[in-house]
């Protein structure tokens, strides 16, 4: 696997140099609607390269980087906000307290400051550039200004951005500089993305719009965190303290915006996981029990046959006719 430095500058680590979103450097990129200028630096990985993404360069800088092709991997420190978009296949996120398995065609939105590490196969953009430039760009796409950070956490992608990201990896050189091109798309389709949050917003408490966002940033950071560590062992009192809000009222709190108690949140998203994993491993309910956080099997059947209505060998063995069945 070759491995490719990125300090500052561009890059491109593709065949004969040439990226499908080519371009001579680190380009001026016009802003969508206020007439500013931005640099945009794109970056590529090809099937079985690294990239070391350096310390975010000074100024407004937007980073991308397209991930092309099986065992493409990539080292980075986020920006203030970022966003992982898998258009195809299947890509692996290793942050600093969790991990995150993306299967295409999904969003995943990040925090400032966090160190990410992306094992992919398919096709994938990481895009991470300081809060300033994507409050403009955002605000540019919905018309009103945007002073409160990216909400964090997992989204399906939208039919309308995959269509625009597959475009503009295939544009090459045309009149408009691809970077131009993608900042834009993307930027866009993110800011109708985030608007999906809007009806939580409104459950959440707060006199004004901009407070009740602000508290669902901090529950959705809670949320996010028992989605991605749903197999280990967690605590009311350690999601509440990430949410920034004491036990009590953070159970209040999560289940009038999500419409479940964290408790339930979390079975919920082990049951589901455990399902998965019973429809692509081969590996014992004992095994799929305790890689899905349960304390131990008895308490896993209780929970998958009253969620389900079928225990989990029954599924287990009806899934396995269904294929048998398929190939015959």
């Amino acid at each position: 696997m070759s491995e490719i430095h990125v300090t500052d500058g561009w890059r491109s680590p593709g065949e004969n140099g040439v990226c499908p979103l080519d371009c001579p450097g680190a380009t001026n990129t016009r802003a969508i609607r206020t007439g500013e200028y931005m640099r945009t630096e794109v970056h590529c990985v090809r099937k079985s390269q690294r990239m070391r993404l350096g310390n975010p360069p000074s100024g407004d800088v937007l980073r991308v980087v397209v991930g092309l092709g099986s065992s493409t991997v990539l080292s980075a420190r986020a920006d203030d906000a970022t966003a992982i978009c898998v258009v195809r296949g299947r890509v692996h996120v290793s942050l600093e307290d969790s991990r995150w398995t993306l299967d295409a065609p999904t969003v995943l939105f990040l925090e400032g400051g966090e160190s990410a590490a992306l094992a992919g196969d398919g096709l994938w953009v990481y895009a991470t550039a300081p809060g300033s430039v994507i409050r403009e760009l955002l605000g540019d796409a919905c018309g009103r200004p945007i002073a409160t950070p990216l909400v964090p956490g997992k989204l399906r992608m939208a039919r309308a951005l995959r269509h625009d990201l597959l475009a503009a990896l295939r544009c090459g050189r045309e009149e408009a500089c691809e970077s131009r091109l993608f900042a834009s798309s993307v930027a866009v389709h993110l800011a109708t993305m985030q608007f999906e949050y809007e009806p939580l917003v409104a459950r959440c408490g707060g006199r004004t719009w901009k407070q009740r966002r602000n508290a669902f940033v901090r529950l959705q950071r809670a949320r996010n965190h028992l989605y991605a560590n749903f197999h280990r062992e967690l605590s009311v009192a350690e999601a509440a303290a990430i949410a920034n809000y004491s036990p009590f009222h953070f159970i209040r709190a999560f289940e009038a915006v999500y419409g479940a108690t964290p408790h339930a949140y979390l079975v919920e998203r082990r049951l589901a996981a455990a399902r998965d994993l019973l429809r692509t491993s081969s590996l014992a309910i004992a095994e799929i029990a305790s890689m899905s956080g349960f304390e131990d099997r008895t308490a896993f059947a209780r929970s998958y046959k009253r969620r389900f209505g079928i225990t989990a060998s029954d599924h287990r063995r009806l899934l396995a006719a269904a294929r048998i069945q398929a190939v015959a």
